[in-house]
């Protein structure tokens, strides 16, 4: 979720003041952030009216506001971004957050509205791609027209239901995940430090190389080998005479001891 401080942020983008506009244009309202649904008008902007205005083909609705907010959505809101009351400046920040929470908000700094018409007109009906009977929808053209009369770089609408993510603009907030990502990510294993990883390497290689300097065992003829069984078979401990083991006198001697 977008913070308070990144909408605010995003409302000075020259673009993002544009699809503003251009939501309002669609949704035809007369009377700017205090107009009611079928264009009435209130004056108090304390708080979100939550009263109903009328009934469309989906039901009654509460819409208010320069962008036809609902009283549940505009609470929804409220509450996660603390707009504590109805003005304009919030009512920015509001619409700015439902782009957000859409995906779309890369796509219209970037200028690319067709992508973010097609995410956003669950949202706005009035947008283009929305296909509910119940409320008339802004042409492409129209939308491409106004956005080109306010200001925004031309664009051509995308034909079929297919788009393609906006690449250009800024990652101003990240996309949205899907679920198979998200649990993926958390099983994934951790990060090595490279720094650590390297000091790790070059600790091994070190000792690598202390090992070629070990003292060599000292090396024990098959015949020493074979004298050496023969004394531990009479539980006795090989002696060095001559700086030799000398195996075959103690085996002997112990010989003589045991027949005596």
């Amino acid at each position: 979720m977008a913070t308070r401080e990144q909408l605010e942020q995003a409302l000075q983008d020259p673009n993002v003041r544009r699809y503003l506009d251009t939501i309002a244009y669609a949704e035809g309202v007369k009377h700017g952030y205090n107009t009611t649904f079928g264009n009435g008008r209130i004056e108090d902007l304390s708080r979100h009216p939550n009263k109903i205005w009328g009934r469309t083909g989906d039901g009654a609705t509460t819409a208010t506001g320069r962008y036809q907010f609902i009283g549940s959505t505009w609470n929804n809101l409220a509450k996660k971004y603390g707009l504590n009351d109805f003005g304009a400046r919030n009512q920015d920040l509001g619409a700015v957050a439902l782009i957000a929470e859409k995906g779309a908000l890369n796509d219209v700094m970037s200028g690319n509205i067709d992508a973010a018409n097609r995410k956003l007109s669950s949202t706005w009906a009035s947008l283009p791609y929305n296909n509910s009977p119940h409320q008339s929808q802004r042409s492409t053209a129209e939308i491409a027209k106004y956005w080109a009369s306010s200001g925004g770089a031309d664009y051509t609408p995308v034909a079929g239901g297919d788009y393609q993510q906006s690449q250009n603009g800024a990652s101003f907030f990240q996309q949205p995940q899907n679920i198979g990502s998200q649990i993926a990510s958390m099983f994934a294993p951790p990060k090595a430090d490279n720094a650590f990883a390297n000091y790790v390497e070059q600790m091994n290689s070190d000792f690598d190389k202390l090992n070629q300097f070990e003292p060599e065992q000292p090396k024990i003829s098959n015949r020493q080998k074979y004298q050496k069984q023969l004394a531990d078979a009479f539980g006795i401990a090989p002696q060095v005479g001559n700086g030799l083991p000398d195996y075959i006198g103690d085996m002997v001697r112990s010989i003589y001891d045991q027949t005596v």
